[in-house]
Order: C-alpha cells, then structure tokens, then sequence
C-alpha cells in the first residue's frame, strides 16, 4: 500500500500506471526521484548561499574584512569540509576487563 502511495503522490502515476511497473521499473522511478528531488535542494541551497554571501559582503563588510564565499553559507558543504574526531584508542586493562565481566554476569543471574 505504502508503494502505491508513493507512486501515486510523489510520481504523479495513476493506479493502472503503478500496477503495470515492474519492482525494477518502480525502483528505477523512485531513484530518479530521489535524485531530483536533490539536485533540486542543492541548486536552492547554492542560490541561497550566494545570495547571502553577497549581502554580507556588500551591505555588512568593512573594507579590511575578508570576502565571504557561497560555500560558507551552506550547511551540506560545511558538513563536509569538518573533519571527523576520531575516538581515543583505550587500552583493555585487566581491571576493565573485570569491571566489563562483572557487568556481564550481573544481568545472567547464576543458574543452579
């Protein structure tokens, strides 16, 4: 039902249209979509970047201030460009072993 929902709502087909898809001609159409739908966001969030970048750096700059560029104002590009934090190796030490295992047999009561 739910496939159908999306076929014809988001797709725009009408039920005799979705009934005659295969799954691979469905999913095809879906993919499609998707990527659309993404091109899409992405040309909206360009034309937004650049436009506040413009009204940074004409109405709100001072002249020693450096230039704002598009990417800056826009969130997808910023993701990207900050590093990922690696997480702190720890070294398994007796003690934590322990403290693990004794977590452990405190959820399996003993069985007699």
């Amino acid at each position: 039902m739910s496939w159908w929902v999306t076929a014809t709502l988001e797709l725009g087909l009408s039920s005799e249209q979705f009934y005659d898809l295969t799954p691979r001609q469905f999913q095809a159409l879906c993919k499609r979509y998707q990527n659309n739908r993404e091109t899409v966001r992405n040309h909206t969030e360009l034309m937004f970047g650049q436009l506040t970048s413009w009204v940074v750096n004409t109405g709100f700059r001072s002249y020693f201030e450096k230039f704002q560029i598009p990417a800056h104002f826009m969130p997808s590009l910023l993701a990207l460009k900050q590093a990922p934090t690696k997480q702190p190796n720890t070294r398994m030490t007796k003690a934590k072993r322990a403290a693990v295992v004794d977590t452990i047999r405190m959820m399996f009561p003993a069985q007699r």
